[in-house]
C-alpha cells in the first residue's frame, strides 16, 4: 500500500468526481498499524456511515488504527461520506480509494486486518452480495451484518467470534467493541480469517482469489481465446470437434477412418488436415478429462447415489454419457435431472442394484430439482413483496392449495434416514431395507435456495394430497373422513391445517 497508493493519487482522472478521493491521499500509509477495510458502493443502507460513527467511538478511545475504504457512487453521497468521515475526526487514518480492477480486489482484501460488509435495511429482499464469499476466499478476518450474514446459503456454518463478527450495524457501539477487539488481538483476529476459509472460503473456489497473478491470467486467457478463434473460426469444425470430444463412438471411428468420420460435416481440405494430425493420445485424454469433470459434478449433487458400488456406478454412468453426450447449449439443471432420470430407471431393474438405489437418486434429483426450480413468488412481479403475517383460520368455503415451493413425494424406502449413513460410508441397519410407504414434502423457503425435508404420517400425508386437488376445507373434512373410515374428526383436521398453515405448507388459493 506505500506505493500503491502514492500511484492512485498520480494517477486519478482531473475531473472534479475524483476531488474527493484526493483529499484522503495525501499522507503516508503505515502497514504496521491494523488496517479496517470496506469496499463497494457507499451509502445509508450499505452501512458506510455506520461504520464510520463506530470507527469515530474508536478515535475517541485512542485505539491505533487505519481506514482504508474502496468505495464509489453518486457525488452527493461522496461528499456525505467524506463529510462524516471528517466530522468524526477521522480524515489523518482515512484513506479513500476508487473502484479496482477486479483482479487487484484481493490484494486490497489482504492489505486489511479485517473488512467490513455491513449492508442493512435492504430495500430488495433478494439481493444477496457476493463480497462475503470473497473476503472468505482471501482468509482475512471479517465483521458481517446479520442481515447479510442469515442471506449466505452457508450462514449455518457462521459462528460469531470463530470464523467470522457478527453485528447489528444500527448499535455502534457494539460494532465499535468488536472493532476494538480485532484491531488490539490482531494474530487472533487472522487466526478467524484462516477459520474462515477453512471452514467456507475453501470450497468457494470460482473467486480463485488466493492467486495473485490475475492480471497475467486474464492476458493468457484472453491470447488463447483469439488464438482458438483463429484456429477454429469455421462453424462445422467446431461442430465436429464438439461432437468428437464427447461422443465415444465417433471417436472410435475416427481412430479406425477419420475421413468417414467427416462425413455430414462440411470441411475444407484445410481442415480435414489439421484434424487428421490430432494427436490421439491427447485427443483421449482430453475427452476423458471432460467426462471426468462432469462425473465430479454429478458426484457432488448425487453424494449417497456414489456410494452404490464402484462397478455399478461405471457401467451406468458409461452407458448414460454414451446415450447423453454433452452439448454446449445443455442447461444444468436439464443435464443433472436427466441424469437422476436415467439412473432411477436403471438401477429400478437392475439386479446387482441395492433394493433402495432407485429411491435414493430419486431423492437426490428431487431435492436439487425442487431447490432450483423457479415458482411463481421468483417472478419480478413478486420477488420483492414483504413476507405477509400469519393469516386468520380458514374459513369453511375457502379452497386450500398446496403453497409454491411445496411438493409432496412418497418413497418405497426411507431415504432421509438412508442418505446420511450413506454418505458417511457407515454400515445401513436391517429396518432400513424394509420397503413401505414413506411419505415426505420438500419446501423451499422463500427468496431463498435452503430446502427443507419434512417427513409425514399417513395423516398428514392424506390431508396434503387432498389439498392438492384445490378443494374447500368443508370437502376436505368430508373427503379425509371418507378415506379414514372416521366421523367427527373435523376439530383435528381444522387444527392439523392450522399447523400446515403455520408451517407455510398449506395456504387459500385466490
Amino acid at each position: 500500500m506505500q506505493t500503491f497508493l502514492p500511484w492512485v493519487q498520480d494517477n486519478l482522472p482531473t475531473n472534479s468526481y475524483y476531488d474527493v478521493f484526493r483529499r484522503f491521499l495525501e499522507k503516508p500509509f503505515n502497514p504496521h498499524i491494523p488496517t479496517i477495510g470496506i469496499y463497494g458502493k457507499a451509502g445509508t443502507v450499505k452501512g458506510t456511515f455506520d461504520l464510520v460513527q463506530a470507527l469515530g467511538l474508536l478515535k475517541k478511545q485512542r485505539v491505533p488504527f487505519q481506514f482504508l475504504a474502496l468505495n464509489q457512487g453518486s457525488e452527493a453521497t461522496l461528499a456525505a461520506f467524506a463529510s462524516s468521515i471528517e466530522e468524526h475526526d477521522l480524515s489523518d487514518v482515512t484513506w479513500l480509494l476508487p473502484f479496482l480492477p477486479h483482479w487487484s480486489v484481493p490484494q486490497f482484501i489482504r492489505s486489511c486486518l479485517v473488512v467490513c460488509f455491513l449492508e442493512r435495511d435492504f430495500p430488495i429482499p433478494i439481493h444477496t452480495p457476493l463480497i462475503p464469499q470473497e473476503v472468505f476466499a482471501c482468509g482475512t478476518c471479517q465483521i458481517l451484518s446479520h442481515e447479510i450474514a442469515q442471506k449466505q446459503t452457508y450462514h449455518a456454518r457462521l459462528e460469531h467470534g470463530r470464523n467470522v463478527y457478527l453485528v447489528g450495524p444500527h448499535d455502534h457501539q457494539d460494532l465499535a467493541t468488536i472493532l476494538n477487539t480485532v484491531v488490539s488481538h490482531p494474530e487472533a483476529s487472522r487466526h478467524i480469517g484462516r477459520q474462515g476459509y477453512d471452514d467456507i472460503g475453501r470450497d468457494r473456489g470460482q473467486f480463485a482469489a488466493e492467486v495473485d497473478a490475475w492480471g497475467n491470467l486474464f492476458t493468457r486467457i484472453h491470447s488463447e481465446v483469439q488464438q482458438r478463434r483463429n484456429l477454429m473460426s469455421i462453424a462445422e469444425m467446431q461442430s465436429y470437434l464438439a461432437q468428437l470430444y464427447t461422443d465415444d463412438s465417433l471417436r472410435r471411428l475416427f481412430s479406425l477412418d477419420p475421413d468417414v468420420s467427416f462425413e455430414g460435416y462440411l470441411l475444407s481440405e484445410e481442415e480435414k488436415q489439421s484434424l487428421r494430425a490430432i494427436d490421439r493420445k491427447l485427443l483421449e485424454y482430453f475427452a476423458t478429462s471432460l467426462k471426468m469433470k462432469q462425473l465430479e459434478r454429478l458426484r457432488s449433487i448425487y453424494p449417497a447415489t456414489f456410494t452404490l458400488p464402484q462397478s455399478l456406478l461405471e457401467r451406468l454412468f458409461d452407458r448414460f454419457y454414451h446415450h447423453f453426450p454433452v452439448h454446449s447449449h445443455d442447461e444444468t439443471l436439464m443435464r443433472i435431472d436427466q441424469f437422476g432420470v436415467f439412473f432411477e430407471q436403471s438401477l429400478a431393474i437392475d439386479e446387482l442394484a441395492p433394493c433402495y438405489a432407485s429411491d435414493i437418486v430419486r431423492y437426490e434429483r428431487l431435492r436439487y430439482y425442487y431447490t432450483y426450480q423457479p415458482t411463481l413468488e421468483d417472478a419480478f412481479s413478486a420477488i420483492n413483496a414483504p413476507l405477509t403475517v400469519e393469516g386468520p383460520p380458514f374459513k369453511r368455503d375457502a379452497s386450500l392449495v398446496l403453497l409454491p415451493g411445496v411438493y409432496r413425494e412418497t418413497f418405497s424406502y426411507p431415504v432421509v434416514d438412508l442418505v446420511a449413513p450413506l454418505v458417511q460410508q457407515q454400515p445401513l441397519d436391517d429396518h432400513l431395507m424394509q420397503p413401505g410407504h414413506y411419505h415426505l414434502v420438500f419446501q423451499r423457503e422463500r427468496h431463498s435456495l435452503t430446502m427443507n425435508v419434512f417427513t409425514l404420517n399417513e395423516e398428514t400425508a392424506l390431508l396434503l394430497d387432498i389439498c392438492q386437488q384445490k378443494k374447500s376445507v368443508e370437502d376436505v373434512i368430508r373427503e379425509a373422513e371418507q378415506q379414514l373410515g372416521e366421523t367427527d374428526l373435523a376439530d383435528d383436521i381444522l387444527a392439523m391445517l392450522a399447523l400446515l398453515q403455520e408451517k407455510h405448507l398449506v395456504g387459500v388459493h385466490e
